[in-house]
């Protein structure tokens, strides 16, 4: 059975109050990149970034980050950079769920090898299940779950988060 947490408009009003929060922490820089990792933070990630273009006038680029989710410490963690600055970048990486902080902590790897200014995450749920020094700055949900419970996010056209329990 799911439990419907967040419907399509209180996903909206979150995401509009995680872009204000970037563009207030971020007002002073001029290069921002908004990393999506996918699939569902690369949605997020977009939506994200069309919203952060319709409230400040920053340069913002888009990367996607392609790992494997399920272990990430398998195989590459693949960018491409060829068409963005990195150089003094603020990266703000984001995903759907944080539950270990694993993935988010393998996607900041490729960063680290450019020269950017600052690494900053974004998730739209946190919840709490750390294994891996990961704090984002950004949190649209803090939600405190058993780990017999799976949290999903559609970001498609009908925008919800719903918790399910693991069979």
């Amino acid at each position: 059975m799911n439990n419907e947490i967040l419907n399509h408009q209180q996903v909206e009003l979150k995401l509009n109050r995680l872009a204000f929060e970037i563009f207030e922490k971020n007002h002073l820089q001029s290069n921002i990149i908004i990393a999506g990792i996918m699939p569902r933070g690369n949605i997020l990630a977009q939506h994200i970034k069309t919203r952060l273009e319709k409230i400040c006038d920053k340069n913002i680029s888009f990367v996607e980050i392609h790992l494997n989710k399920d272990n990430p410490a398998v195989g590459n963690v693949s960018i491409e950079f060829d068409k963005i600055e990195t150089k003094n970048a603020t990266v703000i990486i984001c995903d759907d769920v944080l539950y270990t902080g694993r993935t988010l902590a393998y996607a900041c790897y490729p960063f680290l090898e450019k020269n950017v200014k600052s690494i900053q995450c974004l998730v739209l749920v946190n919840r709490n299940h750390k294994t891996f020094p990961i704090a984002p700055l950004y949190v649209g949900l803090e939600l405190s779950t058993t780990r017999a419970e799976h949290v999903t996010v559609e970001l498609n056209q009908n925008y919800c988060v719903y918790v399910s329990e693991i069979k």
